[in-house]
């Protein structure tokens, strides 16, 4: 989901800083900064059948 809100906001040239997070730290994102811009939307193989 962060990294949806993200490249949302890398879409429209913005940056996303959550703010009221009870941690600081998430899976190695600091929660107290602007998150990184994502280069691409994580890659899920989807099977059609």
């Amino acid at each position: 989901m962060l990294e949806s809100l993200a490249l949302t906001a890398k879409a429209f040239d913005k940056t996303v800083q959550l703010e009221n997070t009870k941690q600081q730290e998430w899976s190695g994102l600091d929660l107290s900064r602007p998150l990184p811009e994502p280069v691409a939307p994580n890659g899920a193989a989807w099977k059609v059948k």
